[in-house]
């Protein structure tokens, strides 16, 4: 069965959104410069991380990291439905993952060159302030988060 996964576009600010839905992707970035689109051990990731953000000492948050950067190459599948926040922060851009794996955009340094292909459905599901906070989608400040285990309610919508 698909899963929802939320993919922010950028943070607060959605800088990458019009990007995302003009050239069908999502991304992450984190300063990683080096290709983990193969198979890549969390281990490998982490060290990936460390160097491109040697500032970054916190254990927790660099494992938050990782894991997220790790749910996006390998555990995002086709067909799994994509929420992207918009400038509008009760609407939600929605689009399914296409039948490719992630792949490495050089030419993305500095931006978000971990990509994968996406379909993006429509412009964008409305949610009430409340489902959005009851899905753990305010305040959280990742990158990449499984929801659809949050709230059976999202297949209603």
């Amino acid at each position: 069965m698909p899963r929802v996964w939320l993919v922010r576009a950028g943070g607060s600010n959605v800088s990458w959104l019009d990007d995302f839905k003009n050239a069908g992707y999502i991304g992450v970035g984190y300063n990683l410069q080096k290709n983990l689109t193969g198979f890549v051990p969390h281990e490998e990731i982490e060290i990936a991380y460390r160097e491109a953000n040697p500032d970054k000492s916190h254990q927790p948050t660099i494992s938050r990291i990782v894991n997220q950067v790790e749910a996006f190459l390998f555990e995002i599948e086709h067909d799994d439905h994509i929420l992207t926040p918009t400038r509008n922060r009760r609407v939600l851009m929605h689009g399914i993952a296409n039948d490719s794996p992630a792949y490495f955009e050089a030419m993305a340094i500095g931006g978000l060159p971990h990509r994968r292909s996406v379909s993006w459905v429509d412009d964008g599901i409305e949610f009430a302030q409340q489902e959005l906070e009851d899905l753990g989608i305010y305040g959280y400040r990742g990158t990449v988060k499984l929801i659809s285990e949050v709230s059976d309610s999202l297949w209603e919508r």
